[in-house]
């Protein structure tokens, strides 16, 4: 098991993790304290969330990344009935399936196609809830408050099972009312109120099955504050910190924004949604050493 300490020279191998860098050794100080390379067991560790968390869950060191391999989510609510599903709290029609779980374009989290499929699809859940029961602990993106209802389940914004468009193309009038409207997707946002329970349920979920939990919002730079990001993010830690559930943590990504900025295009352009590529072992490295002090602090 790994060790905490703050006495600087009782440690032999030493490795410093400030606001500037990660030095590659093997201590690290997080939250005041000096913290030993981990000892204990590797961790099987499911991301869920979109490719701002499966891209660096790629680079574990430590640990090893189970990805669940059912694309992109991006609410409480999403990421709450996406959790009922593996732990058998509710089912899923092949005919919601068709319009909750979007393919990932992300190459380590390739798309099980069998969730499209009506024949298959019990196949492809039971071989998610296999990595489900397998897994240690879970690390959740919530970007937004922005949810899609269908037939009482949260589906996606944009699927991409009848066509694959890109959101700046339907951010305006929406996905269902362009393409679906047949459909009668119910489109809002969730309220603090409905976030906060949603969290709540998340972390009691989490608790009851043994699984360590790391949460983060979308990236905001700390210099210049993106508003709508900002606030939603806020609300998520405020409804975080008023969960009595389990051992979770909030993970606040604005470091790396700060410290890195934001992804540059090839076409020169700036691309707010995502870190630089050379940011990602480092908030990598992060997401591990934050985990492992939730071990700790469970013994």
């Amino acid at each position: 098991m790994s060790t905490l300490c703050r006495d600087l020279f009782t440690l032999l191998k030493l490795s410093i993790y400030t606001r500037r860098e990660i030095i590659d050794v093997e201590l690290i100080i997080i939250e005041g304290y000096f913290y030993f390379s981990y000892e204990g067991e590797p961790m099987q560790i499911i991301p869920i969330g979109t490719s701002r968390l499966h891209e660096p869950m790629s680079l574990l060191q430590t640990h090893e990344a189970c990805f669940l391999q059912c694309g992109y989510v991006h609410s409480s609510g999403q990421v709450l009935d996406l959790l009922k599903i593996l732990v058998g709290e509710i089912d899923i029609t092949s005919e919601q399936s068709r319009w909750f779980f979007r393919k990932d374009q992300t190459p380590p989290n390739p798309f099980d196609v069998r969730l499209w499929s009506s024949e298959e699809l019990s196949e492809a859940v039971d071989a998610m809830r296999k990595r489900w029961n397998e897994c240690s602990a879970c690390i959740i993106e919530i970007c937004t408050p922005r949810t899609y209802i269908l037939d009482g389940i949260n589906v996606q914004g944009n699927p991409n099972i009848e066509r694959n468009v890109s959101y700046a193309e339907i951010w305006k009038d929406g996905y269902y009312k362009t393409y679906e409207p047949k459909l009668n997707v119910a489109t809002f946002d969730e309220s603090e109120l409905q976030i906060s329970k949603n969290i709540e349920d998340i972390c009691r979920i989490l608790d009851t099955h043994n699984k360590l939990g790391l949460f983060l919002g979308h990236l905001v730079d700390p210099r210049n504050p993106h508003p709508v990001r900002s606030r939603n993010n806020a609300t998520l830690k405020a409804a975080f910190d008023a969960s009595g559930f389990g051992l979770v943590k909030y993970f606040d990504c604005s470091f790396f924004v700060e410290e890195y900025g934001f992804r540059i295009l090839e076409n020169g352009s700036q691309d707010i949604h995502h870190l630089p590529w050379e940011s990602l072992e480092s908030l990598a490295k992060s997401f591990e050493f934050t985990l492992e002090t939730l071990i700790e602090k469970g013994n």
